[in-house]
């Protein structure tokens, strides 16, 4: 026995256009099938926009501790007369140069949308 199934072409249902937006009154969250998508997607970009602001706070804390240990006034031997002191400031510098690079991407990208 051949069972045929039935199927409705979308094109052809009368009982809307699909050119058409939802109509007043639809429940157009419903039809936007996108809707959490979007949703999930600004909340990741807020903890992102967070996240670097906080490592931006963070990074910039650290520089100012460790000029303050390379600075006369404190002079911390272990920091100022090994290369300790000036590979940690390298590597914050550099760490606050890329954070900021990423933070203003982010900027750009959320700006956009």
């Amino acid at each position: 026995m051949n069972i045929t199934e039935h199927t409705i072409d979308p094109w052809t249902s009368t009982d809307h256009d699909p050119h058409q937006p939802p109509a007043v009154g639809s429940d157009a969250d419903a039809e936007n099938i996108y809707a959490d998508w979007d949703l999930e997607i600004e909340h990741h970009r807020a903890q992102l926009v967070t996240s670097l602001n906080t490592a931006l706070t963070a990074l910039t804390g650290a520089h100012t501790a460790v000029s303050a240990l390379l600075s006369d006034q404190v002079y911390d031997v272990e920091f100022s007369e090994a290369t300790t002191g000036e590979d940690v400031a390298a590597f914050i510098t550099e760490s606050l140069r890329l954070t900021r690079a990423a933070y203003a991407l982010t900027q750009h990208v959320t700006d956009r949308s």
